[in-house]
């Protein structure tokens, strides 16, 4: 709590000195990780529930139909989550640059 007095007193959180954006994107993280988890099991879960429905004629086509929408759905969770997590890195790792930078400068400046 003293550190946010702190912070308030001497402007750096209205001069966005301190960013508050990595706790939000951790946030955003794990939304996006559970929407796509879930997504992709969803997928996979409605591919199987269609071909067990289908009518014994239909099932050769809707056979491969679900294996491409299973497929989607492995995507979804393998390669969805994997990009999704490559990206908020990105963004974290852009933010704490800016920190360090901020570090630096006022480090910097401390000196005579």
């Amino acid at each position: 709590m003293p550190e946010r007095m702190t912070l308030m007193s001497n402007g750096s959180y209205f001069n966005f000195d301190k960013l508050i954006s990595s706790s939000l994107i951790k946030l955003t993280y794990t939304l996006g990780m559970m929407a796509l988890t879930i997504f992709g099991v969803g997928i996979i879960g409605y591919a199987i529930y269609t071909y067990a429905n289908t009518p014994p004629a239909l099932q050769n086509l809707q056979l491969t139909i679900t294996v491409y929408q299973s497929a989607i759905g492995i995507g979804a969770l393998v390669l969805g989550n994997l990009i999704w997590r490559v990206l908020c890195e990105t963004w974290i790792l852009l933010f704490s640059m800016h920190d360090q930078l901020i570090a630096i400068r006022d480090e910097l400046r401390a000196r005579p």
